[in-house]
């Protein structure tokens, strides 16, 4: 609403152009609307538009001098700040009253004054409690926590954050999700606050020896809240997810949990094993690590034999600070809880110069000790449905434009030459115009010839399963099987694609895709699922968001644990896996050891011995049987 009529308009459309300007980078012409504004807002009433107004002003001259101090004279930003705080003061209004200060201690912090800007935030904070305004005072205490950081106040430092983060905690609920290039509002607007008070509850835990266990489990929460939060975006709602609290008594013996954390200049690793919380920190620049981490992922995905260099380098990083700790307490099951781009790779597939670290250790992937819900049981018996998808029907019609051209043939070489060599399952992502001219070059294109084999393969493991193949692998069939049927174990042998986000994931099935949501609503909650397995899916390329699809599976359709594939693999080395997969099952093996046995045996296979072939498959979810 205008303060008073066409000037107030005026003022409020010359601000839109201030701000266009400096989204488009014209600062000098952002600089002059700037000027025009504060003078069509001194002449307007004092009243809360007007401050509204006076606040928006002060804001985006903040905003000019960050990026060119030059521009705006010093005194125009103090006068709107002083004269904004000024009538917030005489109309009594705290939330405004609290933003003046806030700004001010902004400006105060440009111009490297720095005690005097800690000053105004106490200020701030003071009548931000005034409003309960929880949306100012989380920015207020993450700014002092920052200033007591860089000032060596540890302790206030920490007390700020945790009261920051407090704040977070309390708004979440009503933060909305979006996105922008795959990534999410939390993570680039809010998870720095968390993992700066964890950095600090680190740094404090390795000085502090009475204090040691309690301020790594603090920093150990404090990270597992950023998990839960990143499966919330991925959901794009606030579903509640089942969380509880963490100790090491959950941890069955032979176990332990790796919680790895990215900060700028380190990585730290937090440990959990029944002798309880361990801190490991490595130096190395936050840029060397994720390029070695997309170079490793980039070669895998790549059947390049090339990858051992990379990672040679990430075991250095990730398990060799360890190692001594896993091998004195006799650990053979790792549950890795990865964080952001460490998604992308499978930890089994780290290198020491002469072993992979699946030769020696099982591997379960979590998205949060806190998210899963209970020890899982074994899968030694029960009834199995086996849905394959050799040659699909009319679900190609269904399938996303982005992924459709990159199946059919282009100029003379095939775009999808891995798939063509190696008979590679997953849909290879692409990003040309979208062309639907041969449907039959589709169906061709995503055919899976090694699929009936699997099937047959697992059959004869098991005395109770029900096959559903290709037009017996319809949606309508799978959801009865599954909705009036109490199956262990669901396998799901057809090509699915996990995205950055639980819309754009999906699972072929004869003549329809089955969505996400779909899947959740079909598993009856008193019968859900030991295990699914999705022996053909893939996760979307370069995206570190993609991979918590497989996790968000294993959560919101509450099935104990998902066995799912990180990049499109080779449908004769899956057919083999799978077979020994399920023969370890049947043999009483725990599902993480069932399938590092199977990868071992996939490993030994000449042809097969790279670890892209043997290393994609991860399995998600509870710890146990």
């Amino acid at each position: 609403m205008a303060a008073n009529g066409l000037p107030a308009l005026q003022a409020s459309a010359v601000l839109h152009r201030a701000a266009l300007a400096q989204q488009q980078l014209a600062y000098q012409e952002s600089g002059r609307y700037l000027q025009t504004a504060q003078q069509l807002v001194r002449r307007l009433p004092e009243n809360i538009n007007r401050i509204h107004l006076e606040l928006d002003l002060a804001y985006q001259c903040l905003q000019l001098r960050l990026f060119s101090p030059t521009l705006l004279p010093l005194e125009n930003v103090y006068e709107a700040l002083s004269i904004a705080l000024e009538h917030a003061k005489k109309l009594h209004l705290p939330r405004q009253i609290a933003q003046s200060l806030g700004y001010l201690s902004d400006l105060y912090t440009q111009e490297g004054r720095d005690e005097e800007a800690a000053d105004l935030l106490q200020q701030a904070i003071f009548y931000g409690q005034q409003d309960q305004a929880r949306d100012l005072l989380l920015h207020f205490e993450w700014q002092l926590g920052r200033y007591y950081t860089q000032h060596s106040q540890q302790d206030m430092a920490i007390a700020a954050y945790r009261r920051a983060v407090g704040h977070i905690q309390a708004l979440r609920q009503d933060i909305p999700v979006t996105y922008e290039n795959g990534r999410s509002s939390f993570r680039d607007t809010l998870a720095p606050a968390y993992l700066e008070l964890a950095a600090l509850l680190f740094d404090k835990a390795k000085n502090t020896p009475q204090q040691h266990s309690a301020l790594l489990q603090e920093a150990q929460m404090t990270v597992e809240q950023i998990k839960k939060s990143e499966l919330e975006d991925y959901f794009q709602n606030r579903c509640e997810l089942p969380s509880r609290p963490i100790d090491k008594a959950m941890l069955p013996e032979g176990m332990a949990a790796l919680y790895p954390v990215i900060f700028p200049t380190h990585v730290d690793l937090l440990l959990l094993t029944k002798a309880g919380l361990q801190h490991f920190s490595t130096p190395v620049q936050q840029t060397e690590l994720l390029s070695t981490i997309n170079d490793f992922a980039a070669r895998m995905r790549a059947y390049d034999d090339d990858y051992q260099l990379p990672a040679a380098t990430l075991y250095r990083y990730l398990i060799q600070p360890i190692a001594a700790v896993l091998n004195s307490q006799h650990i053979n099951t790792l549950v890795y809880i990865p964080d952001g781009p460490l998604r992308l790779i499978p930890l089994g597939a780290l290198y020491d110069g002469q072993r992979y670290v699946v030769e020696d250790y099982a591997v379960i992937i979590s998205p949060g000790l806190s998210i899963s819900h209970t020890v899982g049981t074994s899968t030694q018996d029960g009834k199995v449905l086996l849905a394959g998808l050799s040659e699909p029907g009319g679900v190609v019609k269904e399938l996303p434009d982005s992924l459709v051209q990159g199946l059919l043939p282009t100029d003379g070489a095939s775009s999808r030459a891995l798939v063509k060599n190696f008979g590679q399952r997953g849909i290879k992502l692409r990003t040309l115009l979208t062309d639907r001219s041969s449907l039959q070059k589709i169906q061709s294109s995503l055919a899976l010839p090694s699929v009936q084999t699997e099937m047959d393969a697992i059959a004869t493991q098991s005395l109770q399963s029900t096959a559903l193949m290709n037009q017996s692998f319809t949606l309508q069939a799978f959801s009865d099987q599954v909705q009036n049927n109490p199956y262990r174990i669901v396998h799901i042998a057809s090509h699915g694609f996990f995205d950055g986000t639980e819309q754009n994931s999906f699972i072929m099935t004869y003549d329809h895709i089955l969505t996400m949501d779909h899947l959740d609503t079909l598993f009856n909650r008193n019968q859900t699922p030991d295990l699914l397995v999705l022996s053909a899916c893939q996760t979307a390329e370069g995206n570190d968001r993609s991979p918590l699809g497989i996790s968000g599976v294993m959560v919101k359709a509450k099935v104990k644990n998902v066995l799912g594939s990180l990049w499109p693999v080779s449908d004769e080395a899956t057919t083999l896996l799978m077979e020994h997969f399920y023969r370890y099952l049947k043999q009483g093996v725990p599902k993480a050891e069932a399938l590092r046995q199977a990868q071992l045996v996939v490993m030994q296979r000449k042809e097969f011995a790279a670890a892209s072939f043997w290393s994609p498959f991860v399995l998600v979810g509870e710890v146990g049987r």
